[in-house]
């Protein structure tokens, strides 16, 4: 099945020259003569492992691609002279995938002591280079990471390879600065409540938005730069929340807690004031329109995508007397920031874009995952995987790179906006429903087109829930309630009734006084929302046209990847299968063998048979679809 020589290396038999033991290399010297039959087999094996790419080392650089762990660990002391220069910081940032810090640690203590690096006879030439590579090494592990340092176990072992390296060497510094350690400040984001405060939710309409905008980009920016990428890998985020990940990824939940809370105060704020007229609520999606587009041109991906989600969430999307409110340039400013924000064919339309100076993270989270379930952990003989490791790399080494350019902030922190913050009450999805439909009550679907579907979804928060609570407003308050305008004594006619001011009087000096105009057609409702995962996405719908993106899933092996598609109101069920299997890199033509059902709340399922019309009889409650492998098909 395999060619002699690799079948050989993996029956552990002689290694031919050129290929060392235990390990897997592709090389970019110049071929050996095709006369050597032996040399010609040796690079038809390399080839099962992909051709070493030149972004990695040198020119005549030889590249490892799966070993067992202990060969991996000598390759970190000999990496270097073979022109594998990328292979250092790769495994720095992704060993925690495959093996424990007190592994490698020891792995290298016992290759300095086969190499005679820890007897006191001069050291050979071989002891000599290695001794060179570890002094190199240890400091940068030691600075770079030094939570892979937190107990005495790991400090000991450290200070053994110091050891070897003599008392002047470099890394003696980092080693007394962990015997010592400092307390490091608190984290960021949670200075002032955990959600069950009181603060007024129309408050924010007395902060300008570029303020808004500065102040969460402050607390982004902190959270970002204090952020570890390999939290981000996908075999670590993924085990969160099993049995034995508990507090596991603390930087990564940080970052996430924080685009929730920013979440849930447009959710609170937009559903504050039980009394409010359609025409003052609309100043409260407005003044959230002017703070996302701050954040655009502050450059902060994050809380845009956070505040934009939580515009689309299901209490806010159905308040279209409200929506309808808005001006027209708020109207546009939010189509165009949640085009921003779709999700659509894996963000591709705005990837760029996101990579802002703070990230959203949700797309490096995605990208990870989906890496971690595409590639293999390991390749034949039970060999760890390596060239997997390398691809992990590429993503993080674009979050290292924005977090070095995130530092260029210069921003001031304004307690009073964060005690506001932090001091809102977050309402529970069931909460937060039942005041949307009581400022607005069930009716009649409106006679314009459907609207969009939602590009983008929030996060679930597991903060305590807090009591329900019916905000009221406070007329008698100069702000931020006199901002609202006080009630007109008389009903107007709808071409009489003037344009309530939108937010962006707030933030600008009033202008010349015009005469009054009528008001503008009724803007479309905003997207409709589910909740799911801030980094997985939902479905969207393109406004007044026949068809529907959804997302799918393959319940195999890993059924918790999604995959959206677009569908058409002249597609069945097997046109649509066919699609999804194609957007899972399956081949269409295993259609049969697969069955298509919807996915609804409440763990109840629509199974869709190959005669119906997906887009006519799909339930409106949900556009997440499963595909099953079918069972024997009777004889």
């Amino acid at each position: 099945m395999f060619p002699r020589a690799l079948r050989a290396l993996l029956e552990g038999a002689r290694t031919p020259p050129g290929r060392e033991e235990g390990v897997v290399l592709s090389s970019y010297r110049a071929n050996p003569p095709e006369s050597d039959p032996q040399q010609t087999e040796l690079r038809e094996a390399d080839a099962l492992f992909s051709a070493a790419p030149q972004r990695y080392g040198a020119p005549h650089g030889r590249l490892l691609r799966a070993a067992p762990l202990p060969r991996l660990t000598q390759h970190l002391l000999e990496s270097s002279k073979m022109g594998d220069g990328a292979f250092v910081p790769t495994f720095l940032s992704t060993f925690r995938a495959f093996a424990r810090p007190h592994d490698v640690l020891r792995l290298l203590l016992a290759r300095m002591e086969e190499l005679g690096g820890l007897s006191g006879d001069p050291d050979t030439p071989a002891a000599a280079e290695a001794k060179r590579a570890l002094a190199e090494l240890l400091p940068r592990w030691l600075q770079d990471y030094p939570e892979d340092f937190g107990d005495a176990a790991a400090v000991g072992l450290a200070e053994r390879l110091g050891a070897v390296l003599g008392p002047d060497a470099a890394v003696g510094q980092w080693l007394r600065e962990l015997r010592d350690p400092t307390v490091p400040p608190d984290p960021p984001g949670d200075p002032y409540g955990d959600g069950d405060g009181d603060a007024d939710p129309l408050e924010i309409l007395s902060f300008q938005a570029q303020e808004v905008a500065e102040q969460l980009t402050l607390t982004e920016a902190e959270l970002f730069l204090r952020l570890r990428p390999y939290e981000c890998l996908g075999s670590l985020w993924s085990q969160r929340d099993k049995k034995g990940g508990h507090g596991g990824c603390p930087s990564v939940r940080a970052t996430v807690r924080h685009f929730n809370r920013v979440a849930a105060a447009v959710v609170t704020s937009c559903l504050g004031g039980a009394g409010l007229r359609p025409p003052q609520r609309a100043r409260l999606l407005e003044k959230w329109i002017r703070v996302a587009q701050e954040c655009r041109a502050l450059r902060n991906f994050s809380s845009l995508c956070a505040i934009i989600s939580a515009l689309q969430s299901n209490p806010i999307h159905r308040l279209r007397h409200s929506w309808g409110e808005i001006s027209r340039d708020a109207q546009r400013s939010y189509e165009e920031l949640s085009a921003l924000c779709s999700e659509q064919n894996n963000f591709s339309a705005s990837r760029r874009l996101l990579l802002g100076v703070v990230p959203y993270l949700g797309t490096f989270l995605r990208d990870l995952v989906m890496l971690d379930a595409a590639m293999k952990d390991e390749v034949e003989d039970g060999w760890i995987n390596f060239e997997k490791r390398r691809k992990e790399f590429e993503v993080l080494a674009q979050l290292s790179a924005l977090q070095s350019s995130c530092r260029s902030y210069r921003l001031q922190p304004q307690p009073h906006f964060q005690r506001w913050l932090w001091g809102l009450r977050v309402l529970p999805e069931g909460h937060s429903h039942t005041l949307s439909c009581a400022i607005e009550p069930p009716g009649p679907p409106p006679l314009s087109p459907r609207p969009p579907r939602p590009t983008l979804v929030i996060t679930h928060c597991t903060d305590p829930l807090p009591p329900e609570v019916t905000p009221t407003v406070p007329w008698e308050r100069p702000c931020p309630a006199a901002l609202l305008g006080a009630p007109p004594r008389e009903t107007p006619t709808l071409a009489q009734r003037p344009k309530w001011p939108s937010v962006s009087s707030l933030d600008a000096p009033p202008p010349p006084a015009a005469p009054p105009a009528p008001p503008p057609a009724p803007s479309l409702s905003p997207p409709r929302c589910h909740r799911r995962s801030a980094s997985c996405g939902a479905a969207l719908s393109p406004s007044g046209s026949d068809c529907r993106i959804v997302r799918v899933r393959m319940e195999l092996h890993n059924g918790s990847l999604y995959k959206s598609i677009l569908i058409t109101s002249q597609e069945k069920t097997p046109a649509v299968v066919t699609k999804a299997l194609e957007k899972h890199g399956q081949g269409g033509g295993s259609a049969p063998q697969f069955q298509l059902v919807q996915l609804l709340p409440d763990h109840r399922e629509l199974p869709l048979p190959p005669s119906a019309n997906v887009f006519y009889a799909m339930s409106g409650q949900s556009c997440d679809f499963a595909l099953r492998p079918r069972g024997p098909q009777p004889q």
